[in-house]
């Protein structure tokens, strides 16, 4: 699965994470993860690289992902300090297929970036959140 993933020209420093049970990859330079079963696999990019995620920004990412048609594919997956847009694969979907729908999720991750930086979200802002 590595040498098909090493075939996407925008994808880059492949390799296994330590625990062994997650790909570690940059997309265009972009952190992200790809999850392996069966009969699929689970991409995800880092959508809070750069900008500051209080519960106000992940409620309009979710609210965004849930009220476009055209994203319903899409999940947002959280962790203690990350945001992660994803999206499942088929395996069979063809290498040019995959590369297609990858830049379609990195664009559509960066777009989520860039509307949680223009919400002007601030380190006091998440205190205040987690004060209350």
């Amino acid at each position: 699965m590595l040498n098909r993933f090493r075939g996407v020209s925008f994808l880059s420093d492949i390799h296994l994470s330590e625990k062994g049970s997650e790909v570690l990859l940059l997309i265009d330079n972009q952190p992200a993860r790809a999850y392996i079963s069966t009969l699929s696999f689970f991409f995800t990019i880092s959508i809070s690289d750069s900008v500051i995620l209080s519960n106000i920004s992940i409620r309009y990412l979710t609210l965004l992902l849930a009220a476009h048609p055209g994203v319903h594919d899409y999940a947002l997956q959280l962790s203690a300090a990350e945001a992660w847009l994803g999206c499942y694969y088929d395996k069979t979907l063809a290498n040019e297929a995959l590369a297609t729908e990858l830049e379609k999720q990195l664009a559509l991750a960066r777009y989520l970036t860039n509307v949680v930086a223009g919400l002007g979200i601030t380190r006091q802002d998440v205190r205040h959140e987690v004060e209350l």
